[in-house]
């Protein structure tokens, strides 16, 4: 890529337009455009540097992503759990009151 711009900065100066020296590179005027914007003014290994930190971005980026939708599915389990146990205990309080008002005398229940 870094090869083919300044090959291009030579076919430029000597005359040709961005547009016959992307031809004579096999690349697009569009590729040329956007690898003299991304890349123009570095050498090899500033060029090999960047793609590299472009990657880790990349893989961090992706990390991320992952760690988020872990919580989140975390956050929602949690959250179901304690929606569960808050629904159980109060049928279980409402059921001791029911039994705590009953009192049973000769085997039937009084009132």
């Amino acid at each position: 890529m870094i090869t083919k711009l300044r090959e291009a900065e030579v076919l430029l100066s000597q005359g040709m337009t961005v547009l016959e020296a992307a031809r004579q590179l096999e690349i697009s005027e569009q590729t040329y455009c956007g690898w003299r914007k991304e890349y123009g003014g570095l050498d090899k290994t500033q060029a090999r540097k960047l793609k590299e930190l472009e990657r880790e971005n990349l893989q961090l980026k992706k990390l991320v992503a992952d760690l988020s939708l872990d919580n989140a599915i975390l956050k929602d389990v949690l959250s179901k759990k304690r929606s569960a146990r808050t629904g159980g205990e109060k049928r279980l309080r409402k059921r001791s009151k029911c039994k705590k008002n009953l009192t049973f005398q000769s085997g039937e229940p009084a009132g």
